[in-house]
Formats: structure tokens, sequence, C-alpha cells
């Protein structure tokens, strides 16, 4: 009955160790899924960003090479005609000594046809804009006028994610700092040099990034799902195992219990069996000696003198068996005892044995 209560003990512990177990194993899972995908996430719009910044600089790299070259003359076409912002500059028209007619094109007005014209061909998208414009075409959406407020105000970058027609953009926008070689066409509207006149806003596209960053995602769920049936296995394996070492433990010890049983049924009959006709046997044979003395031979006499003997160690085993059932039943209490006095009881008991046989014994410490 007990060994059956401590298999249910046993088992019970099993279980909620291995629900526990799968339900950590679960949560571990759970929070790495979920951590790889927001840290995917966010090397996906990294990325963009360092884009929109790498386009942000070649921009700005090509408005400092035009503003320091006080901007670039190019021919007067329908598609760049003089540029009516600049009227108050004396040589914005020229012709050269071939009749070339040649017009001036500033930093803004150059960026900005560069990226008209082949800002389609990457999916990117620039501007220029201020609050103060010389040009309605550079005025600034609601987004970027906010960016240009916040500039203002010591800002130095602004980019935000964005839905526009549909489309997620990653839009990025710093400042842009009065030059010497601006003050050319925008002294007239107060500026000076270090004034922050502007600011350069670029366009990401995030569908490309959030088609890589999908894919990468979709290879996180599948090997977390894998690692995670695999922990999920494991630990159903080891229940089972578990579980199994226990029955064949139940197993065992019902088995050693049912031999105890029968041993101690044998013992008991054996004890039953013999000890009463040995009894009964030694006090016949006492009887005899006490009152058949004189009549019986001295062989009669010596036959009685062994079974009397006989029946004496009859009833002295049946006694230690007995004595052997009663302590085996009795519970195992561990005691601690002094070897070294056992020892020298020995040596002493034996001391003329060992005296004879030249054997001397030579205690070391720490040792019997």
């Amino acid at each position: 009955m007990t060994d059956l209560k401590n298999y249910h003990a046993d088992l019970l512990f099993l279980k909620r160790t291995s629900f526990w177990t799968i339900v950590g194993w679960t949560i571990i899972c759970l929070f790495s899924t979920f951590w790889s995908v927001a840290t995917e996430k966010e090397i996906a719009l990294e990325l963009a960003r360092k884009e929109a910044l790498t386009v942000f600089n070649k921009d700005q790299a090509f408005r400092f090479w035009a503003t320091n070259h006080g901007g670039v003359y190019v021919p007067a076409t329908k598609t760049t005609p003089p540029n009516p912002n600049l009227s108050h500059i004396p040589d914005r028209d020229i012709v050269t000594p071939e009749g070339k007619n040649l017009t001036l094109m500033n930093p803004a007005y150059m960026l900005r046809q560069v990226i008209d014209q082949y800002g389609d061909l990457y999916k990117i998208k620039g501007k220029i804009t201020s609050l103060k414009l010389l040009n309605i075409v550079n005025e600034p959406d609601s987004w970027e006028r906010q960016a240009l407020q916040a500039f203002d105000n010591g800002v130095k970058e602004v980019f935000e994610v964005k839905l526009v027609e549909g489309v997620p953009l990653l839009r990025l926008m710093k400042p842009m700092y009065t030059m010497e070689g601006c003050l050319k066409c925008h002294e007239s509207q107060g500026y000076q040099v270090g004034d922050v006149r502007g600011g350069v806003s670029v366009s990401i596209p995030l569908s490309p990034y959030y088609i890589t960053s999908s894919r990468a995602t979709l290879r996180i769920y599948l090997t977390h799902t894998f690692f995670g049936l695999v922990g999920f296995l494991v630990i159903i394996f080891i229940f089972y195992r578990g579980k199994s070492r226990l029955t064949e433990r139940l197993a065992a010890e019902t088995a050693l219990h049912e031999s105890s049983e029968k041993i101690k049924l044998f013992a008991y009959s054996v004890s039953h069996d013999l000890k009463n006709p040995a009894i009964a046997l030694h006090g016949i044979t006492k009887l005899l000696i006490k009152n058949y003395r004189d009549s019986l031979d001295e062989k009669g006499v010596l036959y009685c003198d062994r079974i009397m003997k006989s029946s004496n160690q009859i009833i002295s085993l049946v006694e230690q068996i007995n004595l052997y059932m009663s302590t085996k039943e009795q519970p195992i209490v561990l005691e601690t005892i002094n070897a070294n006095e056992i020892f020298q009881t020995i040596r002493q008991e034996y001391a003329n044995q060992l005296n004879k046989r030249k054997i001397k014994n030579r205690p070391q410490r720490g040792r019997f």
C-alpha cells in the first residue's frame, strides 16, 4: 500500500514537473520568436533609414558642389527654362561666343530637376523645401512643415514611416543650413550664414524591405516552430521514460513485497510445524530419562541425550527464524558506531591467536 502511495506521489511530481517544463519552454520559444521578429523589423527599418541617409548625403554633396560654384550654366531649353526666381541676378542668362543661350541653374533648381526626371528610376523621392519659399513648387506638405518647425527648435533629424497613397514610405528630413554661396539667391529673404534655411526630405519605399523582412520572419517562425516541437518531444519522451521507470520500480517493489510475504508465511509455517513437535519430543524424552533412567542402558541414555540436544537445536533454529522475521519487519534504523572500539575488542579477544601467528596491528590516524 505504501509503495502504491509513493508511486502516485512520484507520478504526480513527474506530471507537474513536465507540465511546468512545457509551460517554461513555450514561454521561452514565444519570447524568442517575438523578440527575433521585432528585431528583424527594426533591422529592416534601420537599413531603410541608412539608405535614406545615403541619398540625403549624396544630395547634400551635389548641392554643396553647385553652391560652391555659384550655380551652373546650362543650355536654355523647354525642359530647362530660365528660373524666374533668379531674375534679380544680372548674369542669369548669357550668350556664348558661338551664340548659344545659357541660363543659370541654382542648386535647388538643379536638384529638383534631377529628382523630377530620375526619381522614378529608383523609386526614391527627394525634395528641398522651406517655410520661406521662392518657388511655390517647393511648398512643404503637412509632414514636412512640422519637420521644418522642429528644425527651428533645434531638432537635427526627423524620420517616420508614413502610408502615402497606400504605399509605405520611410520619410527622412534633415535641416539645410545657409552657406556663403546661398546668399547669392536668398540674401533678400533675410538669411545669414549658419541659419536654418529649410530642409531636404527623402522618401524611401519600404516594400522591398518588407518583402525581405517577411521572408526572414517566415524563417524565424519555421525554425522556432521546429525547435519548439523538438523540445516538446524531448519533454514528452522524458516524461514517459520516467513514468516507465516508476512503473518498473513499483512492479519490482510489489514483487519483492509478495516474495517477502511468502517467505514470512513459510517461516511461520516452519516455526509452527517444527517447533511444536520439537517441544513435544524434548518433553517426552526428558520424562523418559527422569522416570526410566535406571531401566535404560548406557546407549539408551546416550540416545535420549542426543534426542534432547537435537530438539533443542530445532527449537533454537525456529526461534532464530522468528527473530529474523520480526527484525525484518522493523524499520531500518541507522546508527553511528565507533569502529575503533569494535576492532579493539576483537584484538583483545584474539590476542593469543594473533601473538602466536605474530600478527601485529599498527593503527594509523584516521584509519581503523
